[in-house]
Formats: C-alpha cells, sequence, structure tokens
C-alpha cells in the first residue's frame, strides 16, 4: 500500500488572470505568465521562493517555453 501526499499552495499574483503556466523539466519551477500585466514568474515551490520576478512586457504575453537545458525561458 501507499500513500498519496497532495500539497495546495495558492499565489497570488494579482486580480489578473494567470495566461500561461509551465513546469519545467525536473518539475522544480512553475513559470507564470499574467498577460495584464505583463509579469512573468517563476516560482521553486520546494523552497517556495521566487526565482524570478519581472514585469515589463509591452505585448501581451501568452505563451512560455523553457530552453532544452531548463535554464532560459522565453516568453511571447
Amino acid at each position: 500500500s501507499y500513500s498519496i501526499n497532495i500539497l495546495f499552495l495558492f499565489l497570488k499574483i494579482s486580480q489578473q488572470p494567470i495566461t500561461s503556466c509551465l513546469f519545467n523539466k525536473n518539475g522544480d519551477w512553475i513559470a507564470l505568465a499574467c498577460e495584464g500585466l505583463g509579469q512573468l514568474l517563476v516560482w521553486e515551490w520546494q523552497s517556495e521562493t521566487y526565482v524570478l520576478k519581472q514585469q515589463g512586457h509591452f505585448n501581451n504575453m501568452t505563451q512560455l517555453a523553457y530552453s532544452p537545458s531548463g535554464i532560459y525561458m522565453a516568453s511571447g
């Protein structure tokens, strides 16, 4: 027999909806995009800290992609 532990974590960016969400290939980082604010957040869920918090996109941000190495991120 086994047990499943489920962790619910609530992140509040703003009143704007999240338009894109993507895990990196290791599952350690969660990237969240909010096109209404032009904001990109990368959250490391195990330590519950931000890896990156950037605001300043002038165009709508609806897509996120990690590089094959997982070190870089593209948004658009």
